[in-house]
């Protein structure tokens, strides 16, 4: 290979150097070059053609190469069809015709025909012999490329070739000049790093390619080589088009005859595959010890004629060795034999090489440190082409686990068999595509039977079952698998003697779901006894006076009266199983969860007794008020809780009817005494108010009489008026406050605080102004109340009023109105900044007719007088708190506010 390309390469160089040598003509008529020999060497002839005469002259050389007679000359229309196509032809003929026109020379490589059928490969070359811009004459060269077109398709070839086995290998070669730190790579490397094909790139070209992690071995790999002058293989990764590959490189350090390197040849191939095949090779392992381990076993190879065994570690284990070396003697195993079983294991080996069969067997070992181990044996023999044993693979596995699980299994089962005749109860199980139930020993003594373990039919149970429970019974097998779930219930059997027995059937039933419903195992208890026991409980309980529950841990009603179904309107059968939060709203979900906790923490007679009174609910959602009383109930299962709940409905209803007579009472007192009160305060006021008017206007009657002049008679009239004018208007208050008080029929509005104050402000704007007072409210907590509207006006007018008059002359009066809401009550307070007053000298007259405490020349003592009346005719009351230069705060109740004022 390397020759043919050195040959291709130094023909290309020389053909360029030969077409420009010059042309000289010989005695004999023959052309001839300088360099005859070298043009003989390189098969390359000289021709003429003459333009005038379009005849071509050819040397002994171009009628060699073209198979002609020597010294042929060709006209050009004569000239034999040497081209293979006409395409070449006519493009050759352009050339001729460019150069004979523009004097333009060519060089083309044309694939020809010789006269005798051979295909041939020539270089043509030529030139114009010009005189006066005109061709005369075309002298060339034809060289025959056909060795060296025929060794350059073979070297194509087997690059191609080389190329393929590369790719098909993952392989790649490359040579590395250490000098100039650059990289000549194959084909199939170029192709894979992207470079220019068979171009030198430097080194970092290649390294950018590696992990950074990878970079450094790469180059430390290649100063070692460098180093030591010879190359070490290793393993590198590499990145191609995202994906990380693992490359083997392996190469030759090449050096000249002094010993100085010269390059680096290498090979490169990816064995990303290998190791992936080599890393799931070493999990599998792994995994296979791993399992070993889990499983406590361990395999083993003998081959026919050798004394050792080739074992795993895993096996080694179970012996307590640990051996560097997986062959270990058999001598050396057998002496860990326990004695008693030493005679079995001779007989088990010479009975599998007897016989070729490698069967189950277990036999004992003795580690060195005591400890007793049972082993299981089983594998396969392999025989040769003569039948004869040529190795065995078998296993070796720890059951002493297994054995001593076996033993406890066996004393469960005497145990379980033992509790189950006890508790007279049995276990049983069923496939979905056998038509029979397998039963416990016990279990078949319940039904009366004396089987052998096979079981019965379903048909043969169900005849044994009582004839009212059949169907239910049935039913039941068959929703299990409709619905792949088993719900508890009970049914009778009839035994052979007539007795009838209860048998239970609880939930606790284990299906097996895999691709439906395959096997069924339960247990079944006889609860005959408990059944009779239950019933005659039943019958106490329905004699009751009071709904009675029964209440299991977990809050569950196992038992509910007739009382009780009467009461919540449930039936029996919607009530057990149910929680007891059933019955009860979801505000007392907490109370009843901490009374059934306080009554299993002291599970004694417990009446309940609440702050708060305890409803339940019935189905129709209704409340029902109770007393609860709980008490423990002992069962064979466990201790349960007797909930009693009386129904107190009446007991409610009779006391709201005793609290409401007594609120009415209470109000009825409050009325009297207020009305006392008044009545007072009327014969009071008719005692010392009116009396004193009347005494003065008989005496002034009496003096005017007696008088003797008109002047003293004047003077007299007008003091009457006076005393007149005093007495009317007592007894116009006394008419306004009877009227009040009497007056049950006015009429209640709902009413808005701002604008009553709104039009308050307008009605006493004047004053307002003169004494520069202001007013702030606070109407955000209720703004609506139903009241009186005369009287709720009046109450603004007074007070506010009053502030204003009794303001005190140092400051200007700030009046603060406000309202609260209390428990469905509204209150009003109108505080100011005025004179105040002493109420521990004059708080007992304070709403008194006619009572003053300040030296005003407007105070009358009626305002507040009429306030007071006003609010207590319609159920509400007022109070003062005030303090001499402070002011005052007046608090209001109006009772008559409707509920949704807001």
């Amino acid at each position: 290979m390397y020759k043919i390309c050195q040959e291709i390469i130094g023909v290309a160089h020389i053909l360029p150097f030969i077409s420009t040598l010059p042309i000289v003509k010989s005695n004999n008529n023959e052309n001839h070059t300088p360099y005859g020999d070298l043009y003989a060497q390189a098969k390359i002839g000289h021709w003429e053609f003459d333009v005038s005469s379009q005849i071509f002259t050819l040397d002994d050389i171009s009628c060699s190469i073209l198979g002609l007679p020597q010294g042929s000359r060709l006209a050009k229309g004569e000239a034999p069809p040497y081209f293979v196509s006409d395409t070449e032809k006519d493009s050759t003929d352009h050339l001729m015709a460019n150069l004979i026109e523009n004097g333009e020379p060519f060089n083309t490589e044309i694939q020809l025909k010789r006269p005798d059928g051979q295909l041939i490969w020539v270089m043509v070359a030529a030139s114009a012999y010009i005189v006066k811009e005109k061709c005369l004459k075309v002298s060339g060269l034809t060289q025959d490329l056909t060795r060296l077109k025929a060794l350059e398709e073979n070297l194509h070839r087997k690059n191609q070739l080389l190329n393929v086995a590369q790719v098909k290998a993952g392989l790649a070669h490359w040579q590395w000049d250490h000098r100039t730190n650059m990289v000549r790579c194959s084909e199939n490397m170029s192709r894979l790093l992207k470079t220019e094909k068979e171009s030198p790139v430097p080194l970092s070209t290649i390294l950018k390619h590696i992990p950074s992690e990878d970079v450094e071995t790469v180059r430390r790999s290649l100063e070692k080589s460098v180093m030591h002058k010879r190359y070490q293989s290793f393993i590198h990764r590499l990145i191609l088009n995202g994906s990380m590959r693992y490359i083997k490189v392996i190469g030759k350090v090449n050096t000249d005859a002094d010993g100085n390197i010269t390059n680096i040849l290498g090979i490169s191939q990816d064995v990303t595959d290998q190791q992936e095949f080599q890393a799931r090779l070493i999990k599998k392992n792994h995994l296979l010890n791993l399992a070993e381990e889990k499983a406590s076993m361990g395999h083993w190879y003998w081959k026919t004629g050798t004394k050792t065994l080739l074992a795993s570690k895993n096996l080694l284990r179970l012996f307590g060795q640990d051996f560097d070396r997986e062959d270990v003697r058999i001598k050396h195993l057998l002496k860990f034999v326990h004695p008693e079983d030493a005679t079995a294991v001779r007989q088990y080996t010479s009975h599998a090489l007897s016989k070729k069969r490698l069967d189950r067997f277990e036999f004992r070992i003795v580690l060195n440190n005591g400890h007793i181990k049972i082993l299981r044996t089983s594998g396969e023999v392999y025989l040769d082409g003569n039948n004869e044993i040529e190795e065995i693979l078998g296993i070796f596995q720890d059951v002493t686990e297994q054995k001593d699980y076996e033993s406890h299994i066996l004393k469960n089962n005497y145990l379980l068999n033992l509790a189950e005749e006890k508790a007279s109860m049995g276990h049983w199980h069923t496939k979905s595509d056998s038509p029979v139930v397998t039963m416990s020993q016990n279990l078949e003594n319940i039904f009366g039977i004396k089987g052998n373990g096979d079981g019965i039919t379903l048909d043969e149970m169900l005849q044994r079952i009582h004839p009212e429970d059949r169907e239910q019974v049935r039913s039941e097998f068959g929703l299990i698998k409709k619905n792949k779930a088993f719900k508890e219930f009970m049914f009778r059997i009839v035994l052979n003697d007539g007795r009838v027995k209860t048998l239970f059937v609880p939930n606790e039933v284990q299906i097996d779901h895999k691709e439906g419903v395959s096997e069924i195992l339960g247990v079944c208890q006889d609860i005959t006894r408990q059944r009779a026991e239950e019933l005659k409980f039943r019958n106490l309980l329905d004699s009751a006076p009071n709904p009675t529950f029964i209440i299991n841990y977990d809050r569950s009603i196992v038992m509910a009266n007739k009382q009780a179904q009467h009461l919540f309107g449930y039936t029996s059968k919607e009530l057990l199983g149910q929680s007891i939060r059933k019955l009860f709203p979801k505000r007392f979900y907490p109370v009843g969860d901490m009374l059934q906790d306080a009554f299993f923490s002291n599970p004694t007679v417990q009446k309940v007794d609440l702050k708060e009174s305890l409803y339940m609910r019935n189905k129709q959602g209704e409340e029902i008020p109770v007393h609860i009383t709980l008490g423990p109930v002992q069962t064979e299962s466990g201790l349960l809780v007797s909930w009693v709940a009386r129904d107190i409905t009446q007991e409610k209803l009779a006391e709201s009817l005793i609290l409401q007579a007594k609120e009415n009472l209470e109000r009825l007192t409050k009325e009297l005494r207020s009305q006392n009160h008044q009545l007072e305060d009327f014969s009071y006021i008719t005692t010392h108010n009116l009396r004193a008017p009347v005494n003065n206007l008989n005496a002034l009657l009496k003096l005017y009489k007696t008088a003797s002049t008109e002047a003293e008679k004047s003077l007299l009239f007008e003091k009457l008026e006076r005393v007149t004018g005093h007495l009317t208007l007592t007894l116009d208050t006394l008419v306004d406050s009877l009227k009040v008080q009497t007056n049950q029929s006015m009429l209640l509005e709902k009413l808005s605080l701002n604008k009553v104050l709104a039009k308050t402000k307008e009605i006493l704007m004047a004053e307002i102004e003169h004494t520069g007072a202001s007013l702030h409210c606070d109407f955000s907590e209720v703004d609506h109340v139903i009241y009186v509207r005369l009287y709720l006006e009046s109450l603004f007018q007074n007070l506010i009023n009053n502030s204003l008059k009794y303001r005190d002359p140092e400051r200007s009066p700030v009046i603060t109105i406000s309202s609260k809401l209390s428990n469905g009550t509204v209150t009003l307070l109108f505080s100011d900044n005025g004179l105040g007053m002493d109420l521990q000298k004059y708080g007992h007259n304070l709403f008194r007719l006619n009572k003053v405490f300040h030296n005003h020349p407007e105070a009358k003592g009626v305002g507040l007088y009429m306030t007071k009346t006003q609010i207590e005719s319609v159920g509400g009351d007022i109070r003062a708190d005030s303090e001499v230069g402070k002011g005052t705060t007046f608090k209001i109740v109006l009772k008559n506010q409707l509920p949704d004022l807001r």
